[in-house]
């Protein structure tokens, strides 16, 4: 998938809440990408109000699940159909090793971000806490995100344990509404037991993400190609994206500088794919297509405080595919 787009400028506007936070005292939760701003000045308007409405369903372990049919040894496959307004997914999955594929049925570009909510908070909690531009990171941790142009489709693998899950697409759009207050959000369950025990991919490219490092890069032969990302932070967010890097330019000298080169608009970047958010401890499998040619990976999360890219903290790598 080949999307131009210009980077967000959620970081700013996260960094700019993080120190206005820190500033009046205490560690309240870090305040989400906001892909709204057009300036550095943090907009004293009061949020969009939304009435979430969300009919909760109760976990029945005979009921039959909504996803694919199972493939022994195969990871299960649960569809994420998201239009404007809405998200259809599965309501019931079964614990264990799962794709989560994003099938954008929408008119414009549109993001999947799967939390993994914690006993005593619900999927209307998480709704709120995106419409009014916070990441509910510490009750409800992300297990991954993907985007997908108009007509597209996008998937990653993760191992899903019980509990109760939010699918929702938390960014903003043209008009700078976040999609999330439009409805475009839902809630899914999953179950004890898996229906079969399914081992990770032992072929793919295993990724460390450190504070603030990849590890484990090595060039790649042209093709599919399939990783494990595992974020070994203990407290930090992580992402990775692939970006084809043009001849004789490194990833530092395109993103060591990215806060006011692309901020300013007189850089912009091709993503190859990758993975948009991968919360603390998890790990998640994502296959792309690569053609030959030299490669960065990035992150471009903030740091918790003071906000910094971790891209300008380290987070960056090169390899080549051949």
């Amino acid at each position: 998938m080949q999307l131009r787009y210009r980077v967000r400028l959620f970081v700013l506007i996260t960094g700019l809440l993080g120190m206005l936070i820190v500033a009046c005292g205490g560690d309240a939760p870090s305040a989400a990408p906001s892909a709204a701003a057009t300036s550095t000045t943090v907009a004293t308007t009061a949020p969009t109000t939304v009435v979430v409405a969300v009919t909760p369903s109760s976990l029945d372990p005979t009921a039959q699940p909504i996803y694919s049919d199972v493939v022994d040894g195969e990871p299960a496959l649960a569809v994420f159909k998201v239009t404007d307004r809405s998200i259809e997914a599965p309501e019931h999955i079964p614990a264990g090793l799962t794709t989560i594929r994003l099938e954008n049925a929408g008119t414009v570009e549109h993001s999947l971000v799967i939390f993994d909510i914690d006993e005593g908070h619900t999927v209307a909690n998480v709704a709120l806490e995106l419409t009014g531009q916070f990441w509910p990171e510490s009750w409800a941790p992300s297990v991954g995100q993907v985007t997908a142009g108009v007509g597209e489709s996008s998937e990653w693998t993760v191992r899903l344990k019980k509990g109760l899950y939010a699918a929702t697409d938390w960014t903003n759009g043209s008009d700078s509404v976040p999609h999330v207050a439009r409805g475009v959000f839902t809630g899914f369950e999953v179950s004890a037991a898996e229906v079969s025990p399914v081992a990770w991919n032992s072929e793919a490219v295993e990724i460390g993400l450190e504070d603030f490092a990849f590890t484990g890069l090595k060039d790649l032969e042209a093709g599919r190609n399939d990783f494990r990302f595992v974020n070994k932070s203990a407290t930090q967010d992580h992402m990775v994206g692939f970006v084809l890097l043009e001849e004789g330019e490194s990833v530092v000298e395109m993103f060591g500088d990215w806060v006011s080169a692309i901020y300013n608009g007189t850089k912009t970047y091709e993503p190859v794919g990758g993975v948009d958010w991968i919360g603390p401890g998890q790990e998640v499998e994502y296959s792309v297509d690569l053609d030959a040619g030299r490669y960065g990976m990035v992150c471009l999360l903030p740091d918790s405080h003071p906000g910094t890219p971790h891209s300008n903290l380290g987070m960056l790598g090169e390899f080549t595919v051949k």
